[in-house]
Formats: C-alpha cells, sequence, structure tokens
C-alpha cells in the first residue's frame, strides 16, 4: 500500500521502502491555494505516472496545515457550529470538504481544501 503525504508545497509518496517526493512550484501554488489547476493537474500527473506505482489502494494523508481544526464541547447545533466556523475558514466556500465527528458531549470539525 502506498501512502501519499500532502502538504502546502508537496508531495511525498511512500511505497516499500521507496520515497518519491515532488516540490509544487509556486507558478501554480500560493499560500496553500491552487492558483493554475491546469498546470497543477499536469505536473502531478506527470509525476505520479512516471512512478509506475502498483495497482492498488492508497492513503492520502493531509499535513496539518492544510486542515483547519475546531473542537467545541458543549454545543447546541452540530450545523449551527458547522457554520459558524466554516465563516472562519479562509477557503472558498464551495471548496470546502467537512468532516464532523461528534458525541454528545464533544463535537469536532475538520474542514479542508476539497480541491
Amino acid at each position: 500500500m502506498a501512502l501519499f503525504h500532502l502538504t502546502s508545497s508537496s508531495l511525498v509518496i511512500l511505497e516499500g521502502n521507496s520515497e518519491q517526493n515532488f516540490t509544487f512550484s509556486s507558478s501554480y501554488i500560493a499560500y496553500g491555494e491552487i492558483i493554475d489547476e491546469k498546470k497543477y493537474r499536469e505536473e502531478l500527473q506527470k509525476f505520479i505516472e512516471s512512478l509506475r506505482l502498483k495497482k492498488e489502494k492508497g492513503v492520502l494523508i493531509l499535513s496539518h496545515e492544510l486542515v483547519f481544526f475546531k473542537e467545541t464541547a458543549p454545543y447546541k447545533s452540530i450545523e449551527t457550529e458547522i457554520e459558524n466556523f466554516l465563516t472562519k475558514v479562509p477557503l472558498i466556500r464551495t471548496n470546502i470538504a467537512v468532516i464532523s465527528p461528534h458525541n454528545a458531549s464533544k463535537l469536532q470539525i475538520l474542514a479542508a481544501n476539497r480541491k
């Protein structure tokens, strides 16, 4: 199984004893945002295809610098807490992926750039 570790400036792929690094160019990524999606996709695809990875499942790990997190307890409304949190996340709303694990006493909200 391959591990893909994504940071704001690079992608590291670990497969078996092999480690491959790809550093993003500032011509298509700035401050963790993709500014030229076409060039980003082309360069990333070219890099991944050059690796000849085995066809198997992989795990994508997002670096802490790419994830926005909030934990709150107690809370009244999950929806209200999520909406209030998302207003503070500096990403375009339609590009935000949200996960919100919770139980009766604690709510955790994780948000990341969907792209």
